[in-house]
């Protein structure tokens, strides 16, 4: 979806399409964690803002999950 969303940019603002969907695809190795930890502490905040009831969880639980979708050799 991320790359879609790239090529309807770059048509957009006249943009280079085979590097929008290279940079949707493409995710460097320091951000991840960042990413991960960002978009655990967004999910929460949103739930405990609107009042929905979410999991209680802790960070350490978002860290292994990122860990374990590093792709690699079994």
């Amino acid at each position: 979806m991320q790359s879609l969303w790239g090529v309807f940019a770059s048509l957009w603002r006249k943009g280079n399409i085979p590097v929008a969907i290279l940079m949707a695809w493409l995710s460097p190795p320091g951000f991840t964690f960042f990413r991960h930890s960002a978009q655990w502490w967004l999910g929460w905040f949103l739930f405990s803002l609107v009042g929905l009831p979410h999991v209680r969880s802790e960070l350490a639980d978002a860290e292994n999950g990122s860990a374990a979708m590093v792709l690699g050799p079994v």
